[in-house]
């Protein structure tokens, strides 16, 4: 048998070696090839390994926000830290849900999350976890139409903004005297408590049973990492109407303005501009545009009229451009308050710009000039980067909302996005649950 190739590229001594086992006995050269086959495998495997170039490494597995739909099991009751059964949403979903905060577990570790719970199955729909970095603002607040009614006045809004811009808020409204009978029959009120207080039924002010009720929701968000910023005109947090309209509203906190809300539109759509020390909001059917109002630019006031007036807002956007927001069909009656605020906050104010004022046409007669500029000389509302089709800022509302089973569908049901009826706004005169036109004190 000829030797094989491989036998004399070994070193000198080596190649001896094998030479003289292979003489002794010739089974050993079917040894030795195989062991060459098999190390001369493992070489150009090894080989190809350094050549290749290294893959990318992956990021680090972000934490994980919210849930929908993520399980199919219904929460043990021994986890439920707090819970509002049979409230109406109008985001992310429109149904009639429980809003429930309770706890899982996270490495090892309880964690509190929030989820909106179909109350027949008792199975989370929507969950959003890591709350103390997720939700961006939470805000109890009183709906336009039913502040000025005392019978309506426990008929409010809870709202939550995420940090995530593609996440929708939670909006929720709470009938405060159905809250109370819930908490009395769980024994987180006392069963006596209506006997213990003098109670206004005319006031238009939060009655002490309703103050605590509040008071309870702030500290149970606070355990569980949330801000809860109340908006309703209650004694004990010295929170103050200072106008108090079907069409609008100002409160103030310890005798500071912190909260305007007013009717308004933007280009067709009809809803609530809100404003505190810190956000800008409009809402319709969802608050879907919200702003810091540290990214204010400029405000200025256009088409003003004997009836109405336009605001028109500066901003700059998460991508550094200028975006103009503008807010028309605004009542009269609410400029000066809404001018106090925006001064007492130093937006700028460039209403008074003459690059902003319409040049007049010199071809048209003078009549005609007068007509189109209107009585005081402001522009007319402009159609350009406020056009909703071309504002990237401006989300409207899917279409097509889930159907939902009667046993838990709120009145307000599954709406077109053109529906502009005022029922249909989400910070106007919501929904009142039937409950509560019996059981109101």
């Amino acid at each position: 048998m000829s030797e094989p190739q491989w036998i004399s590229t070994l070193p000198n001594p080596l190649k001896q070696k094998v030479k003289s086992l292979i003489a002794k006995d010739s089974n050993n050269l079917e040894i030795f090839n195989n062991l060459f086959e098999y190390l001369s495998d493992q070489f150009d495997t090894k080989r190809r390994k350094v050549d290749q170039p290294p893959e990318p490494q992956q990021p680090p597995p972000q934490e994980q926000t919210v849930e929908e739909n993520g399980s199919n099991l219904a929460i043990p009751n021994e986890s439920i830290i707090f819970e509002i059964e049979q409230i109406s949403f109008q985001s992310p979903v429109r149904k009639r849900m429980n809003l429930t905060i309770h706890l899982i577990e996270q490495d090892g570790n309880p964690q509190p999350i929030i989820s909106i719970v179909n109350p027949t199955t008792l199975i989370p729909e929507v969950s959003i976890m890591n709350l103390s970095q997720t939700i961006k603002l939470c805000m109890i607040l009183p709906i336009l139409g039913n502040s000025t009614t005392p019978l309506k006045k426990g008929i409010v809004l809870l709202c939550f903004w995420m940090n995530q811009p593609d996440m929708d808020p939670i909006i929720c409204q709470l009938n405060l005297d159905i809250i109370k009978k819930q908490m009395i029959k769980l024994g987180k009120l006392p069963a006596n408590i209506e006997s213990q207080f003098t109670i206004d039924k005319n006031s238009l002010v939060l009655n002490p049973i309703q103050d605590r009720i509040i008071d309870y929701f702030k500290r149970q968000f606070k355990l569980c990492g949330i801000n809860l910023i109340n908006y309703l005109p209650c004694e004990i947090f010295q929170n103050k109407f200072t106008l108090n309209h079907d069409n609008a509203i100002a409160l103030s906190v310890t005798n500071i303005p912190s909260l305007i809300m007013v009717e308004c539109h933007r280009g067709a759509k009809e809803g609530i501009l809100l404003v505190n020390p810190s956000y800008l909001i409009f809402g319709f059917k969802k608050p879907i545009l919200i702003y810091q109002l540290s990214q204010i630019k400029q405000v200025s006031y256009t088409s003003i009229t004997r009836v109405t007036f336009s605001v028109v807002f500066i901003v700059i956007n998460d991508r550094n451009e200028e975006r103009t927001l503008e807010f028309s069909m605004i009542d009269q009656r609410f400029f000066q308050i809404i001018d106090d605020f925006i001064k007492l906050n130093n937006i700028k104010d460039d209403s008074y710009n003459e690059e902003l004022k319409e040049k007049p046409d010199t071809n048209k007669p003078e009549s005609q000039v007068a007509t189109d500029t209107g009585s005081t000389g402001a522009p007319p509302p402009t159609t350009g980067e406020d056009s909703e089709e071309e504002d990237e800022d401006f989300q409207e509302g899917e279409e097509g909302e889930s159907e939902v089973d009667e046993e838990y569908d709120s009145d307000a049901g599954a709406h077109s996005d053109n529906n502009n009826d005022e029922d249909d706004d989400v910070f106007n005169k919501g929904q009142e649950e039937e409950e509560g036109d019996n059981e109101q004190e």
